[in-house]
């Protein structure tokens, strides 16, 4: 590997730590599970997780931020979209590994 592509390689892996960090808050979890069902207005968002406005927006800028929810305007709403749907996937492959892992849990307490 060139310097060049190891350089590539340290910006994607920053990129990809970004990405991580965004989804390392269970509201924001929450909110991209909401949007899997199409755009919001934030007025819905804020509703549908009894959360402050103000914190809900932090959260939706985060996301925005980091390519995984895009928004439009119309009139004096905002509208959020998942821009980046593939991360459901990722959440199942998640799952995945929640499960597995409760599994051998189990089967260790049931080998005690």
């Amino acid at each position: 590997m060139t310097d060049f592509q190891n350089e590539q390689c340290k910006y994607l892996i920053g990129k990809q730590a970004q990405v991580h960090k965004a989804l390392s808050h269970p509201t924001r979890l929450e909110i991209i599970y909401f949007l899997q069902n199409g755009k919001k207005c934030v007025c819905e968002i804020v509703e549908k997780l009894e959360g402050e406005y103000s914190n809900i927006s932090r959260h939706l800028s985060k996301l925005k931020g980091v390519g995984i929810i895009g928004s439009e305007k119309s009139g004096t709403n905002i509208y959020y979209y998942l821009k980046c749907p593939c991360i459901l996937n990722f959440f199942s492959c998640v799952n995945d590994v929640i499960i597995g892992r409760i599994k051998e849990d189990a089967e260790l307490i049931d080998n005690l």
